[in-house]
């Protein structure tokens, strides 16, 4: 039993001996190099644009993306958000995504995202054309349209008739709404005001342009604003004393927060109580505008250019209290019109040509003899516009088409789309000026 006793001893004795002489040290933990996410902001149908997020990168690296499986770039990254352009790709096409990079031999991968292009959009309209009014009283034309769904389409200008006895109306009616079966005149009484904003009478008056949010609708003559809210018709503060001009076009996000352009290098900000001038820095004729929202970020362009003579032609950038060119338009030529999706996608003006604004270069699509007068978009693979004959040009997000369905018709100034119902409006020209009131509509 003693042995016994003395052989577990002398075993505990070599295991104590044992440890005690084992310096090896624990390995280290493994090191971290942080992550990469990968995200789409938006897509064409040729191209994506993908936001890269780092967290606990140490920068610079060298990222590569990959595409299916295969480097498509490679570039280096010195920021923890950054936004990268992908071209070359392939309509309504589901494309594989992922960032990779290695140091100390280790790699680091992100998450596989699927991208997917948009599809083309179809060219084929077929038109169906509407005139209204008696030239024989007075020159009747509309100047502006909105599409709130292919059955609620208001269209303003001055459509002057005669009244139940035959005779010369000399009260022009100034809306026409289709409500899917007919159309619907109105006369509307719009405010005169003293520069002091006093009311000085009213008159039936031509309205200038129209603009929907939703379901309430803002038209003007140019100095009185009215709202519609689904039931009533009500007017808006008085902003004469704010007024280089007249106002020719309305861009917003609500009824309450909305911007509205014109002559004289005219904008004003309307914030749902009162009006605020914003300085333009030109004399010259804004001839439409065009915003996105971000979370509550604006980016509003409106475009500068005279009908006739001389003058700026300029895209400028509103932005606070004033309105700046910051996005370097280089050509000569008319602006009659701008519209784009939102801040990564391309920029389109239209005038003589149009023209497009894309990852800081700028591209002229040489499309007509004539001034293209309008242009609006579903999308950035379903853009419309129109030039002053009546040929339509459509955008599917590959290549723009030419329907020549109006050509020569009458003479066009505004255009709306909506799904896949499109309104032009102008007049027709019986004689060399008097003519009837127009509408022509497109359905897909």
């Amino acid at each position: 039993m003693i042995k016994n006793i003395l052989s577990c001893l002398f075993l505990f004795i070599l295991l104590i001996i044992n440890f005690s002489c084992n310096t090896t040290e624990p390995p280290p933990p493994e090191k971290d190099y942080g992550t990469i996410t990968l995200s789409v902001l938006e897509s064409s149908c040729t191209e994506a644009w993908v936001n890269i997020k780092a967290n606990g990168v140490t920068l610079p690296v060298n990222l590569n993306i990959l595409k299916d499986n295969s480097i498509e770039e490679t570039f280096t990254l010195n920021s923890t958000d950054t936004t990268i352009y992908i071209d070359s790709l392939t309509a309504n096409t589901n494309y594989n995504l992922k960032a990779r990079f290695t140091v100390d031999g280790q790699t680091v991968e992100s998450s596989q995202l699927t991208a997917k292009t948009l599809n083309t959009t179809s060219h084929n309209f077929t038109w169906q054309t509407y005139e209204f009014g008696d030239p024989t009283v007075s020159s009747c034309q509309l100047n502006d349209v909105v599409i709130i769904d292919e059955n609620n389409i208001w269209a303003v200008g001055e459509i002057y008739m005669r009244d139940t006895n035959g005779n010369p109306d000399p009260n022009a009616y100034c809306l026409a709404k289709w409500n899917g079966q007919q159309w619907l005149m109105e006369k509307f009484s719009f405010k005169l005001y003293n520069y002091d904003c006093t009311v000085a009478g009213s008159y039936y008056g031509t309205a200038k342009t129209v603009y929907v949010f939703n379901d309430e609708i803002i038209f003007t003559d140019g100095v009185d604003f009215v709202k519609w809210d689904g039931n009533t018709y009500s007017h808006l503060p008085c902003l004469i004393n704010l007024l280089n001009g007249s106002i020719k076009k309305i861009w917003g996000y609500s009824s309450e927060d909305f911007y509205a352009v014109g002559t004289n290098g005219t904008i004003v900000h309307y914030n749902g109580s009162s009006w605020q001038k914003i300085e333009s820095g030109t004399t010259t004729r804004l001839n439409d505008i065009w915003g996105y929202y971000d979370n509550s970020n604006k980016s509003i362009l409106t475009v500068a250019s005279e009908i006739l003579g001389s003058g700026d032609k300029r895209l400028l950038v509103i932005t606070g209290s004033q309105a700046i060119d910051t996005l370097g338009y280089p050509y000569n030529v008319k602006l009659r019109g701008v519209w784009y999706k939102n801040n990564y996608s391309p920029v389109y003006i239209c005038g003589g040509g149009i023209m497009e604004y894309k990852m800081g270069k700028w591209k002229v699509y040489d499309l007509s003899n004539w001034i293209i007068e309008a242009i609006r978009g579903n999308d950035v693979n379903d853009i419309i516009a129109v030039d002053a004959v009546g040929t339509i040009f459509h955008y599917n997000g590959i290549n723009w088409a030419e329907d020549q369905s109006l050509t020569g018709q009458s003479s066009y100034n505004a255009i709306a789309i909506k799904d896949n119902t499109v309104a032009v409006v102008g007049n027709s020209l019986n004689g060399s000026i008097v003519g009837t009131a127009v509408i022509s509509i497109g359905k897909r």
